[in-house]
């Protein structure tokens, strides 16, 4: 399967591969420099791949300090048992088998007096290890329980693409950097902060003579670093799209013979985007004609030639979903699909998706849980769920629900139920840990033997398990596994059915790797990773897409034309006094992690940014307490500038590490109806009034 660990030297140094799990753009390979005999730190450095094209050998600045995370002191060491009322910040250290017998005696009886469908698994990609996410499904689909589906980041754009093109990966970073791509538009997506590694191929490309264009609400570094910016107004992107396209027609630049040959259903839209009032649509992007006419020159000037980056905030809104179709929509119109230089990246993980869905399937033993699409059970209603399905026992991993799912107010009232049984099973405290009746403390992914399938660089790598100085904490295979033995044998499973929780994580492992041609295997053998493609390989050259004529289909935006748009332009259309709410990511954080070894930017969580002349606007001044407030709650925030910010805009970080359960955090004023495509979170809908606290004397 893997090479044995290297031992570097006559002393008990060992370097092993690892990879980094969080849920970012990276999933970094690096070289973990192992001394076993060492007992309480035994993980001495980490060394990051030069080798592989992406990552060319750099960690991102949130997580360069992994071995701080692994080792710090507010680590959890020992299962801790609730001793209050929920939501709880008094718990007691309790002994592992203690916990684990409490834990059996509640899982059997909620078993047999409610039945395994009170039981429910909600799990999304707090650790992106496949054995991590998919090997504990084994365990709830043997019982019969319900687990969570779906997703709450990417899956509005992911299903906006699929319905155009079949997929949602067309082109990949490393064109990037190809000679042959003159002109990038990076639309929505804060490189510096969220994806270095293709901002590091920005830069090398733009020595090379790269023009960058920056689509964005708010003036990130990249966008001052560009040679085109266009500052919108927030969810207006795919307006800014129909201008930009309705330029194009305007001045004959479309692709005629792409789009006749390649393209179904292009006339029907074509003469909806024709009859576009182009000065209406300026006034509400926030950008004048001259510009959209110059960027659709810009366009035309390098077709064949451009290439499209698109985030993942720009789907974060109701109708995100089509924000990006009209995004892709213009490369359609070029016939930017299928070439060298050109295409649009967004997520990777549907090239060579099968290899993937295999080794899926060998880790749940044939039970491919991204095939269970019972909308009911979605990730992002949780709510909804617990309530609907009259849940008595929640199973939370790699997950920090209390923290990332929207409407907080709501799912917190529903967690806190006397009647549910919680169990989080996670490394540190966090939010969601205030609803839990048992804690467990798990391994951190470079304690666990797994594989890692990133979704923005298509291929697998490999974690080799280093030594877990913490007796009590388990990989999330081995907990299911000895779950699945102790449970199975106190409900009379059979010796076949407990054989499949016998399988070691390494032996897995080797299974899954047996999926795999034996060059790839051997390119992991030897880097610790494996890419699915050529890095000077251009996707769709033939230009036949797996739809159901072959080609691109348009029929979705007569949808959004009939059923949508106009809707979406009275939402549009806020009240005086009220600001768009944004959430981003902090520079510092993933999501709600990190927040042991960036604590210096705890206060950051505490604030709500403004514009300038938008302070001025609600007569406060820097560094005074408002109130933020709309239909999903009310807070108070400090309030803080951002020149950055677009007009009408009001920041407050997502994924802070305020640990307690009073605390506020951003998705207590965020939108819990889902976009519309995909499912996922639209948490840019809203929006919030912010109003000025008075004093005591003031009043």
């Amino acid at each position: 399967m893997e090479d044995s660990p290297k031992i570097l030297n006559s002393s008990s140094k060992i370097s092993r591969f690892a990879t980094c799990t969080k849920d970012c753009y990276g999933a970094c390979v690096y070289m973990g420099i192992w001394d076993d005999n060492k007992i309480d730190h035994p993980l001495l450095q980490t060394i990051p791949s030069k080798k592989h094209p992406f990552t060319q050998g750099v960690f991102c600045a949130k997580y360069t300090n992994k071995i701080g995370s692994l080792y710090h002191n507010s680590r959890l060491h020992v299962p801790l048992i609730r001793q209050a009322p929920k939501p709880c910040q008094n718990f007691k250290e309790i002994s592992f088998s203690n916990a684990w017998d409490q834990l059996l005696m509640k899982l059997k009886e909620i078993y047999y007096q409610h039945g395994a469908d009170k039981i429910l698994a909600a799990f999304y990609s707090g650790n992106t290890g496949l054995l991590s996410q998919f090997s504990p499904l084994r365990f709830f689909n043997k019982i019969g329980a319900l687990i969570t589906t779906g997703g709450i980041c990417n899956e509005g754009g992911i299903a906006g693409l699929r319905q155009m093109f079949g997929t949602y990966s067309l082109s990949h970073p490393l064109q990037i950097t190809n000679p042959e791509t003159r002109l990038l538009v990076i639309w929505n997506s804060d490189l510096t902060n969220n994806n270095n590694h293709a901002h590091l191929l920005v830069r090398k490309a733009q020595k090379n003579g790269l023009k960058v264009v920056v689509i964005d609400s708010r003036e990130t570094k990249i966008a001052n670093q560009s040679d085109f910016f266009l500052k919108i107004t927030l969810n207006t992107s795919h307006l800014l799209a129909i201008g930009i396209i309705k330029q194009i027609l305007q001045i004959n630049g479309e692709n005629h013979r792409f789009l006749f040959e390649h393209v179904d259903n292009w006339n029907s839209v074509k003469q909806i985007i024709e009859k576009v009032d182009i000065i209406e649509i300026c006034n509400k992007i926030g950008v004048s004609l001259e510009q959209l006419q110059s960027f659709a020159s810009l366009l035309v000037e390098n077709i064949s030639h451009t290439l499209f980056l698109i985030g993942y905030g720009t789907q974060k809104d109701r109708y995100g979903g089509y924000f990006v179709q009209f995004i892709a929509l213009i490369q359609v119109v070029l016939g930017n699909i299928g070439k060298p230089g050109a295409g649009i990246i967004y997520s990777l993980s549907d090239h060579r998706r099968e290899i993937r869905e295999r080794i899926i399937e060998e880790i749940t033993f044939n039970y491919s849980h991204t095939l269970n699409q019972n909308n009911s059970l979605e990730i992002i209603k949780l709510a909804n769920i617990l309530q609907d399905h009259e849940i008595k026992m929640l199973f939370i991993y790699n997950f920090n629900p209390a923290s990332s799912l929207p409407n907080q107010n709501l799912l917190r009232s529903v967690l806190k139920r006397e009647d549910l049984f919680v169990v989080v099973l996670d490394c540190f405290l966090n939010e969601t840990c205030a609803y839990a009746d048992l804690i467990f403390p798990m391994k951190m992914a470079p304690e666990t033997n797994d594989l890692v399938s990133s979704y923005y660089m298509p291929g697998l790598s490999i974690i080799q398990a280093g030594p877990c100085p913490y007796t009590s904490c388990l990989s999330n295979h081995e907990f299911f596994n000895r779950l699945g033995l102790d449970f199975g044998n106190q409900i009379g499973w059979s010796s076949s059915i407990l054989k499949q929780f016998k399988i070691s994580s390494e032996q897995m492992v080797r299974n899954c790797m047996k999926i795999l041609k034996p060059q790839q295997r051997k390119e992991i053998e030897k880097n610790g990773y494996v890419l699915f493609f050529n890095p000077d390989e251009t996707f769709f050259t033939d230009l036949q897409f797996p739809t159901s004529t072959g080609k691109i289909q348009l029929h979705s935006f007569m949808e959004y034309f009939i059923h949508h748009h106009e809707l979406f332009l009275k939402i549009l259309q806020k009240k005086p006094g009220d600001f768009y709410l944004y959430t981003p990511h902090h520079p510092h954080f993933i999501h709600s992690q990190l927040g042991e070894i960036n604590s210096q930017f705890n206060s950051d969580f505490l604030k709500v940014f403004l514009n300038p002349l938008d302070i001025v606007s609600i007569d406060s001044r820097v560094g005074e307490r408002v109130k933020v407030s709309n239909q999903f709650g009310e807070g108070i925030f400090i309030l803080e500038v951002m020149p950055s910010l677009g007009r009408e805009m009001a920041l407050i970080y997502s994924g802070g590490p305020n640990r307690n359960p009073s605390s506020l955090n951003a998705n207590h004023f965020t939108n819990s109806i889902p976009e519309i495509l995909g499912h996922s979170g639209s948490y840019f809908s809203g929006t919030v009034h912010i109003s000025a606290v008075k004093s005591e004397k003031e009043r």
